[in-house]
């Protein structure tokens, strides 16, 4: 299993972001010196940025997604208010793979050429925890051109169907966020999906490098046998 850190971003620089709430910033900083920490001390070199200032395709974010790059990741996922193909191609541009809501698909520009003609073909989020949409919504995805599909759902359950059903499309599954109150629910959801064998996991990168366990989200999603 891949695991891939999240890390939120605000006009390009690193927030906190709380379950359900506006991000409150707690720590301010360069992505790329996160990144960077996971780089040196961990297998991880896929990450996603979040700009939860929607602005996924402006110039702070694209900067943070290039430089993080540029030390080493393989691929960086951008997401934060990507709703049409030109935002897409701004960001594939860049050398990021764009994470767009599913009102891309409403886009008509948006096809299977015109994706396959992106540096970086897009990868639409789903958030749904029923099983029979989430499959007509994941289908509808890849058949417009999508490159892979982000399913955030509280589900893992779900999640793991889902996977099994992409079979070699990218798919990206992405629990609920990590809070001190959640921590071990969070470390739970991630272990269903490594045991049901999810090939690429999101979790919020933050909260690991806010509590200084850099190496211990790939310890810790091992099962408890094996841990």
């Amino acid at each position: 299993m891949i695991i891939v850190p999240s890390i939120a971003l605000s006009d390009g620089a690193v927030v906190r972001p709380r379950p359900f709430e506006v991000a409150d910033e707690v720590f301010t900083g360069a992505p790329v010196e996160v990144a960077r920490r996971f780089l040196s001390s961990t297998v991880a070199r896929v990450f996603h940025l979040h700009a939860l200032d929607g602005n996924a395709a402006g110039e702070p974010t694209l900067r943070a997604a290039a430089e993080i790059l540029e030390a080493g990741a393989e691929v960086v996922l951008v997401e934060g208010g990507v709703r049409d193909l030109d935002q897409c191609a701004t960001i594939a541009a860049r050398g990021a793979a764009a994470v767009a809501d599913e009102a891309l698909l409403d886009d008509a520009r948006l096809t299977p050429e015109a994706a396959d003609a992106l540096p970086r073909a897009p990868i639409v989020r789903v958030a749904d925890d029923v099983e029979a949409s989430a499959v007509e919504r994941m289908v509808r995805a890849v058949e417009r051109g999508a490159w892979g599909v982000v399913h955030v759902s509280t589900n893992p359950a779900l999640s793991i169907e889902l996977a099994h059903r992409a079979r070699s499309m990218p798919f990206f599954a992405r629990g609920p966020l990590a809070s001190e109150a959640n921590v071990e629910a969070v470390i739970d959801h991630q272990r269903a999906l490594y045991r049901g064998g999810v090939a690429n996991v999101i979790v919020d990168g933050e909260w690991y490098v806010d509590y200084n366990t850099l190496n211990e989200p790939f310890d810790l999603l091992r099962p408890k046998e094996e841990a």
